[in-house]
């Protein structure tokens, strides 16, 4: 929460946002892991927190904790699977003889 302050602090607002994401939620794609804070209490300071600059920053004093949370989740769960679809085409673009097949061939 420290670093993310620091970042608000210098108007660094989209930093501070990805801070407070991979804390609550994790990191999306090859490589990325769960969610740094796992304790509930300290999450829970953290969301409220995160939520308290959403408000400011969006100038939206009626957005609730809930609906943070839910586009928060939304957002990274599709960044997941965005990203595990490029990989699976990427491994099968990769493996010898397979070439992609045009759309059409597969509608005669």
């Amino acid at each position: 929460q420290a670093y993310a302050n620091f970042q608000q602090e210098r108007n660094r607002n989209k930093t501070a946002q990805k801070i407070y994401i991979r804390a609550l939620v994790g990191e999306a794609g090859p490589g990325g892991g769960p969610a740094a804070i796992v304790d509930p209490v300290q999450q829970e300071g953290l969301w409220q927190t995160f939520l308290d600059m959403m408000k400011r920053l969006n100038n939206d004093s009626e957005l609730t904790l809930q609906q943070l949370k839910d586009a928060v989740r939304a957002e990274h769960q599709a960044q997941v699977q965005a990203q595990g679809q490029t990989l699976m085409q990427a491994s099968i673009k990769s493996e010898p003889g397979s070439e992609p097949v045009p759309m059409e061939t597969l509608q005669n």
